[in-house]
């Protein structure tokens, strides 16, 4: 269990608390827990920081993830956490300053600023209806072995409409419920896989989104420019076939690509 003694949530009043609403994280620390110092108290403390950001990370659609560390005799850290690295502020007395006050004022920012990823959000009621459809016309054919359809899209579980940027005027949508593969750490790419709807094209997608930065520059490819590429110089039958891909644009990058699920008997494997 990943619990601390504080958060701040995103909720209308009638909503419970969920990983997938959490904005900030606050745990009050003895000042022998200072993250900066070199103690055994202090590595535990930083652990437990980065596990309450792994499993924000996880639960939720995100860039990067603020923590708050409050010590003994009122004085505090700030703490963010992105795939890179984290950045961690000067210690400041929360009597003496309005640092912290100043700091909870991000409520004001937009949700991207906040650090979440737009391009994920809760599908609506019509939307999972319309997609639990799209998949009961499948349900006659041959799935990935150890997947079922019902794993799918559970109707016991939230679904989110993922967004794919084809351009900077055209977006894709798929409806999918949590990753099929999961990060094992915080640091690193944060591939997760998707096995969704798409709601254009009325089919079956596998989706890998890659949350990591990428220089918008010339010269610098994105991962669908690179597939393309490398079919066109004649190693497309080693390659995935790809339906569309795409980044996020301002104010962040994110890829994510979008590949069409074959269907293959059960006792047959898709590599």
């Amino acid at each position: 269990m990943c619990r601390s003694d504080c958060v701040v949530w995103r909720l209308s009043p009638r909503e419970k608390s969920s990983w997938q609403k959490l904005e900030v994280t606050i745990d009050v620390k003895p000042a022998t827990e200072d993250l900066c110092r070199t103690l055994e108290k202090s590595r535990r403390a930083r652990g437990q920081f980065r596990q309450y950001a792994h499993c924000t990370f996880e639960n939720s659609h995100r860039t990067f993830v603020v923590c708050v560390a409050i010590l003994k005799d009122f004085v505090a850290r700030l703490i963010r956490f992105d795939h890179a690295e984290a950045f961690y502020s000067d210690l400041f007395s929360v009597k003496d300053t309005t640092f912290l006050v100043d700091f909870f004022e991000f409520c004001r920012l937009s949700p991207a600023e906040r650090g979440w990823d737009c391009t994920g959000r809760g599908a609506i009621e019509a939307e999972a209806a319309a997609a639990h459809d799209i998949l009961s016309a499948r349900r006659e054919e041959s799935l990935y072995p150890s997947t079922s359809w019902d794993s799918i899209l559970p109707t016991n579980k939230p679904l989110h409409v993922l967004s794919i940027p084809v351009s900077k005027r055209t977006t894709r949508r798929v409806v999918a419920c949590g990753p099929r593969t999961d990060t094992c750490g915080l640091r690193g790419w944060a591939t997760r896989g998707y096995i969704g709807v798409d709601f254009d094209d009325r089919e079956l997608a596998w989706m890998k989104g890659t949350y990591v930065w990428r220089i918008e520059a010339e010269g610098v490819e994105s991962e669908v420019e690179i597939y393309k590429h490398l079919a066109d110089c004649g190693f497309k039958e080693y390659l995935p076939d790809i339906a569309y891909g795409g980044d996020l644009f301002e104010p962040m990058y994110s890829e994510h690509i979008l590949l069409p699920i074959t269907c293959f008997p059960c006792s047959a494997s898709p590599l």
